[in-house]
């Protein structure tokens, strides 16, 4: 998963970004529980970086990736809930 991060790193910080070859490489490395892939999806469909804004998948992958129990995950999960004034519901 670790790899695939990467990738997904690469084809989102190119001199050409493609958001959609990002996407697709953080979604296999958050579906194996990469919380560094699960958290930058949080932040792209939160902002719509490339695709289509989405505030509940980004809340989904805000939440898994808070489940690392990784200060900088739980703080960006805290930050989003207060945002969208939401309640914390683990």
């Amino acid at each position: 998963s670790v790899g695939q991060n990467m990738l997904g790193m690469l084809y989102q910080y190119a001199d050409n970004p493609d958001m959609k070859q990002a996407v697709i490489w953080y979604e296999k490395a958050a579906a194996q529980g990469n919380y560094a892939a699960q958290q930058a999806l949080g932040s792209i469909y939160e902002k719509g970086n490339g695709v289509k804004k989405d505030l509940t998948k980004a809340y989904h992958y805000y939440r898994l990736a808070a489940k690392s129990g990784k200060d900088y995950t739980i703080k960006a999960l805290s930050d989003f809930e207060t945002k969208h004034k939401l309640e914390s519901n683990p």
